[in-house]
């Protein structure tokens, strides 16, 4: 819920038209004086709620102002923006929703109950609720926690009781019966607490060592970081790699049984010409003395030339034949080497992340690439593995069960400490019980001092307040407006708790919790803790300013309310405002802040929207 929008004119106080848009952070409307400043108050509490609030329509009105009397309020729940207009003239209101189709509102309810309950049926809480988890002045009225009723007592109501003497005696039977309680308690229920711790150091151990072997695992994938980026495809890689090693082994082998024939017939080749030298020699000599011969007359020995000279031709032929063939043999090996050379770039260029992974690995082959690749893998596995199961250990052993542990620990260690048990507590009961039997009887003077009631808190000035502590009714306040239960408020509230508890007191009291019994205890840094009900009037007032606070902003996520903060504040000094300031300002990051006040300075610095009443809205 968040309300976007107040209207007020032709009202008593405050007075004149007044048209106001909030922030949805913190807000301050300053209406310049006390009386206003609470009229506000209880006039968005009464648009709020109707039924209850919205009874007095004259006493709101000016009756002799210009203006027609009319309050309104716009708000949203969710996406849906809401209406309420109030004629204080002819006492009726209007509960309009706006309608996109129609772009105005369309009207749902013209009753105070129908309006009330159409509002809580879209999630407004009751009014009790709201109050209790609001800072509104009515709820610090009536007391630290909210329905609280305060009563001072009087000797005439009050039943007298003996002396001083039997006041100490009283006194001494309270503590040792709280003592018997608690040495009780902690012998029936040490076997438990120790059962519980027992729980938790188990489930602290397996999260401590899985945490170890997490970061081992972490650590040895790191050393093979560079492995890190490729993994996913090193398989392909390999495969790859393995066809290249084979294809370059059959180019290295086909290149080499060809090498071997071309060799073969170089040598063959080169060595031709050398019997070709005779058949050549012989002819050309047959040729030319045939020839000469020829010429003196004997012609028989032309045909001996020709056939010298025909048989020198033919052995010119074959010898440039071979010299022909030797160079087509040549070119053939150049080519070879050529091709050698070029299925070597290709392996080094194509198995390049290969070959670097083996060197940067200090690995000789590929077999020893993929038993590191699979180990890598076990090892990534095994990583997420961990990390699942400590995601899931994280859930049974959490910061608050680390907290609980530590406080079942010093609840062992006190008990077993302890000197009293239960035997001997209830023989010095016994004992003060018969040494104070008689005065008992005795006890009867008009001039005795009222006896504190059970269950009754006194503070400094001798106010009596019955009922559950304010702890308990915030709590009970907060689980009744969101359905949860308190037990799952009460562990959700903690960090938050503690947090607006240290700054709002100053940092004297920094931890809350709830013992078995139901008592809430604060503690100090340095370890002392108090009941809550022992806590100093102003000190109460934080503790639960703190509770409210806390609550508001866990739950915001799930259960948003506009927190109301009007005049009455338990701030007795600038230190103390300053610092409620500040935790205005921190809650109104998750929660809508409201504050109506008589004077904006000290808040000013710490407001999103500061609103003076007799201005127009001037934004900070």
């Amino acid at each position: 819920m968040r309300i976007l929008g107040v209207h007020l004119q032709g009202l008593r106080r405050p007075s004149g038209v007044h048209r106001l848009l909030l922030d949805s952070g913190y807000s301050v409307l300053c209406t310049g004086d006390a009386e206003s400043a609470a009229l506000l108050e209880q006039m968005i509490l009464s648009l709020i709620y109707p039924r209850t609030d919205l009874d007095d329509y004259a006493g709101w009105r000016d009756a002799d102002g210009d203006e027609p009397s009319r309050m309104g309020l716009s708000m949203s729940f969710g996406a849906d923006a809401y209406r309420l207009i109030v004629d204080l003239e002819k006492e009726r209101l209007v509960l309009g929703k706006y309608d996109a189709g129609i772009k105005d509102f369309e009207r749902i309810s013209t009753n105070r109950v129908g309006v009330e309950a159409h509002l809580k049926g879209i999630g407004l809480p009751s009014r009790d609720d709201f109050v209790q988890l609001t800072l509104a002045s009515e709820c610090l009225r009536r007391g630290l926690g909210g329905s609280i009723a305060a009563v001072k007592p009087t000797l005439e109501s009050a039943k007298p009781v003996a002396p001083l003497v039997e006041t100490h005696v009283e006194s001494e039977r309270a503590r040792l019966t709280e003592e018997l309680a608690s040495a009780e308690e902690a012998e029936g229920d040490l076997e438990k607490i120790e059962a519980r711790a027992a729980e938790l150091r188990e489930a602290r151990d397996r999260f401590e060592r899985l945490e170890r072997d997490y970061k081992r695992v972490v650590a040895e994938l790191e050393e093979r970081e560079v492995m890190r980026d490729s993994i996913d495809t090193l398989d392909v890689k390999i495969a790859e790699f393995r066809d290249l090693c084979e294809e370059r082994s059959s180019e290295r082998a086909e290149i080499e049984h060809a090498r071997r024939d071309f060799l073969e017939d170089r040598t063959q080749l080169r060595s031709i010409p050398a019997p070709l030298i005779f058949p050549l020699g012989l002819g050309l000599a047959l040729g030319v003395c045939g020839t000469i011969v020829g010429l003196l007359g004997q012609k028989i020995f032309y045909a001996l030339a020709a056939i010298g000279l025909t048989v020198s031709a033919l052995a010119f032929l074959v010898a440039r034949r071979a010299r022909w063939r030797l160079g087509s043999v040549e070119a053939r090996l150049a080519a070879l080497r050529v091709r050698e050379r070029s299925v070597e770039r290709k392996f080094e260029t194509e198995t390049t992340l290969i070959r670097g992974l083996m060197q940067q690995l200090d690995l000789e082959s590929i077999e020893s690439l993929e038993r590191e690749v699979r180990s890598y893998r076990a090892l990534l596995d095994r990583a997420n593995d961990l990390k699942r199961k400590l995601g899931e250990i994280r859930l049974v052993f959490t910061e608050q069960s680390a907290a609980e542990l530590q406080h079942l620990d010093r609840r062992i260690s006190e008990s077993r400490q302890s000197d009293a048990s239960p035997g001997q507590i209830r023989s010095e009961l016994s004992h003060l019980g018969q040494s104070t039997a008689p005065i008992a009887d005795e006890a009867d003077d008009d001039d005795a001092t009222p006896v504190p009631l059970p269950d009754m808190i006194h503070d400094e000035n001798d106010v009596v307040i019955e009922g559950p502590v304010a702890p308990d009714l915030l709590i009970q306040a907060a689980a009744s407006a969101t359905q949860r239960t308190e037990s799952d408020l009460r562990s959700k509230i903690g960090p938050s708790l503690s947090l607006y508890l240290r700054a709002l007191t100053h940092g004297e009291w920094i931890q809350g919790r709830r013992d078995e019994s139901g008592i809430w205890y604060f503690r100090r840094d340095d370890k002392v803790e108090a009941a809550f009900h022992q806590l100093p009037a102003d000190q109460r007032s934080a503790a639960a300013l703190a509770f409210r606070f806390a609550l508001v902003e866990s739950l915001a996520e799930d259960f948003s309310v506009p927190v109301l903060v009007g005049t009455d504040l338990p701030v007795q000094n600038e230190r103390d405002r300053d610092t409620l300031a500040r935790a205005l300002q921190r809650l109104s990051s998750v929660a809508q802040i409201i504050q109506i006040t008589d004077n904006a300075a000290a808040w000013e610095p710490y407001a999103g929207l500061v609103i003076d009443l007799g201005k127009e809205g001037v934004p900070n």
